[in-house]
């Protein structure tokens, strides 16, 4: 039987933020991820030669509906014209490499291809039950799983989620435009963005090669088929998208947090006694969301 005096699960952005502060502080930190890897829902595969992101600009918000509140809309707003956005040159799994590498520089511990199955409170301590594997005793218990998971580990009510449907084609030749994002706001096809990648990140991409990328929203009812992204491509770009190669497609149900009205940006990070949470959920649907929210779990259980 293992002990610790905190064990976080979920090796997302969230958790690895609050394990990297808690660590920091010389606390005891273990962290489970059912996972094989780091990153939750940023992750990054390599396939023939190009990096693929997972998800890739979220839409940004997910929603076409208007019911997306409109007090996040000008938070994301203000960050983007205040800000620069940019992608890092290993793809966005370097964000959470970098975490990690810096929580066990810390001394906190990680373990893929650990689920957690259970929590429950025995002998004022947490006992997190791990699949095919012992128990893991702790004082505090930090949940950081994503929003369609947390439910199933904690008594909170599922968050209501956004799907998205993101395409890769290798394009025989470079969109034309030299714009970063395109956005169609005319709304005539499926496509809510895309990306010529060569004009953003080149890395991206072998040489000699091109990465295009679009974005669709997905739920029970819209699946867009190829056809119609290809078409839509075709209008927006100006380029032959029916010569495009698929590299593949994502299809993700969970990708986003909704964030509809009226916004609550800072949920309550303590569930029950040694009980906390964090994650994009709890905070804003956005990786910067998912940074705040395992600081502030890390800052609650640091509380005395």
């Amino acid at each position: 039987m293992d002990t610790t005096e905190v064990i976080v699960i979920g090796a997302g952005i969230a958790g690895l933020r609050c394990a990297l502060a808690l660590a920091e502080a010389g606390r005891d930190v273990v962290v489970v991820e059912a996972g094989s890897r780091v990153g939750g829902r940023q992750r990054t595969d390599r396939v023939d030669g190009f990096l693929l992101l997972e998800p890739f600009l979220a839409g940004v918000i997910a929603d076409d509906t208007g019911t997306t509140s409109d007090a996040f809309v000008r938070l994301l707003v203000r960050m983007f014209v205040l800000g620069r956005p940019g992608l890092p040159a290993d793809g966005i799994q370097a964000l959470p490499h970098q975490l990690a590498r810096r929580v066990t520089d810390a001394g906190g511990r990680i373990r893929l291809s650990h689920r957690a199955s259970r929590i429950d409170r025995a002998s004022g301590r947490m006992r997190v039950e791990i699949d095919g594997a012992g128990p893991v005793i702790a004082e505090t218990v930090v949940v950081a799983v994503g929003p369609d998971a947390v439910s199933n580990l904690i008594d909170v009510s599922r968050p209501r989620t956004r799907g998205l449907q993101t395409w890769w084609f290798d394009a025989s030749a470079a969109p034309p435009s030299s714009a970063a994002v395109h956005v169609d706001g005319r709304r005539s096809g499926p496509v809510i963005n895309t990306v010529a990648m060569p004009h953003t990140v080149a890395t991206y991409a072998p040489p000699g090669k091109h990465l295009v990328q679009a974005t669709c929203l997905l739920s029970e009812t819209r699946a867009p088929d190829e056809p119609q992204v290809r078409r839509h491509l075709e209008e927006i770009w100006g380029s032959r998208a029916g010569d495009w190669s698929v590299l593949r497609r994502d299809d993700i149900p969970h990708a986003l947090p909704a964030q509809a009205a009226p916004l609550r940006v800072a949920s309550p990070t303590r569930i029950a006694e040694g009980v906390f949470v964090a994650g994009d959920h709890r905070d804003t649907a956005s990786i910067q969301g998912a940074l705040v929210s395992g600081k502030r779990a890390a800052r609650a259980v640091l509380s005395p």
